[in-house]
């Protein structure tokens, strides 16, 4: 054996566990990316139910306060209520006193009623805005799935490429190999 000859057969040797460390990396490498792009297909698709969730939320929110209100209503009525049928039984003075009492609460609950109003036109505003924001949202959400998915792409050519590149040097090492 000459010399040429051992200094081909270890630069083959080295080509050889060259390619086979590049074999083992693109083992790990692959089934890497594959989890990747499952975990970010579950990621984009919990993002599509994020404004019925947000939707669902505002809506139970408006239902308490509804609630609330309709039964702090009802207590302010059930109050004035008691407080009449207590004033008729009182004495024949105390009922003047009374009436301009329950005239007062009259006022009362229209200004109530007012405020009930305007809380509610306020709700409707916030629903508008809560609206406007869930569409924005799931506009940023669709552009940001955009942009994943162009990433995804550009990753898949670009482990394409490096793949074929190894084919095409593991071709070229071989028919070097061969012909010396």
């Amino acid at each position: 054996m000459t010399t040429q000859d051992s200094a081909d057969s270890v630069s083959i040797t080295d080509k050889l566990r060259f390619w086979e460390e590049q074999d083992k990396i693109n083992q790990e490498l692959i089934p890497r990316v594959i989890r990747q792009h499952e975990l970010l297909a579950a990621h984009i698709s919990d993002h599509e139910n994020l404004p019925l969730i947000a939707g669902n939320a505002i809506s139970e929110a408006l239902a308490e306060a509804r609630e609330e209100q309709r039964q702090q209503y009802e207590a302010a009525l059930a109050d004035v209520n008691a407080a009449a049928a207590e004033q008729r039984r009182q004495h024949e003075t105390e009922l003047a006193a009374a009436r301009a009492e329950r005239e007062e609460q009259a006022a009362a609950l229209a200004e109530f009623k007012t405020e009930a109003e305007e809380q509610s036109r306020q709700h409707r505003a916030e629903r508008e805005a809560a609206k406007a924001e869930r569409e924005e949202q799931s506009r940023q959400h669709g552009n940001e799935v955009a942009a994943l998915q162009e990433q995804l792409r550009k990753a898949k050519t670009l482990l394409i490429g490096v793949a074929a590149g190894a084919v095409g040097i593991s071709v070229i090492a071989l028919i070097v190999g061969i012909a010396f």
